[in-house]
């Protein structure tokens, strides 16, 4: 049994050692995607932004980033005008 946890062990050590930088930040893209499609927008910003981090270049990153702040302004954009549209109707 310990043998079998030691090569678990193992593997997953060795699968870090040799994975590549832009495994990473392909993974970090797709929990960003995963955040902006729940409405997380601001979890997607921060994963972005680290991801951004590592791959500077990457227009990918960047329209996704792009379109996480659009949503997160429309998503306020939409909350303000609904709270007043409940306003003007209690009134």
């Amino acid at each position: 049994m310990k043998k079998i946890f030691l090569v678990f062990i193992s593997i997953g050590l060795l699968q870090n050692i040799f994975a590549q930088p832009g495994d990473d930040v392909k993974q970090m893209r797709e929990n960003a995607q995963s955040f902006l499609r729940s409405g997380d927008y601001d979890n997607a910003i921060l994963v972005l932004n680290r991801a951004l981090q590592k791959d500077k270049n990457s227009l990918e990153l960047q329209k996704d980033l792009v379109q996480a702040y659009y949503y997160k302004i429309l998503q306020k954009h939409w909350k303000e005008q609904k709270s007043l549209l409940k306003e003007k109707m209690l009134m």
